[in-house]
């Protein structure tokens, strides 16, 4: 989950097209890596429509906004599941009466 900050930077840049974000991470090798290097590091990509590098670190880079958005991410998956698990055993239960109905 700490790596996810980062693929949400590298994805919401303006501007950087999925082949730039292959490129970007065929030299960097991680989104993080990615966030920290050095400015002129992107001086070494040709093609970029700019450097993605921060300018500052975005709000959500600070430990408690990470530590909320992480634990705001897994409520929500939870709560997914929890409704996909429901709607499974509806559907299961409904097939095996014969009335299955979408």
């Amino acid at each position: 989950m700490a790596t996810l900050k980062y693929w949400l930077w590298l994805s919401t840049r303006k501007g950087l097209r999925p082949e730039h974000m292959d490129r970007l991470l065929e030299h960097f090798g991680t989104p993080e890596a990615a966030y920290f290097a050095d400015p002129a590091e992107y001086g070494l990509l040709e093609g970029l429509p700019q450097a993605p590098g921060p300018s500052g670190p975005p709000p959500w880079v600070a430990p408690a906004a990470a530590a909320l958005l992480s634990a705001m991410l897994l409520a929500a998956l939870t709560a997914l599941s929890a409704v996909l698990l429901h709607n499974k055993k509806k559907r299961a239960r409904a097939r095996r009466k014969g009335s299955f109905r979408l």
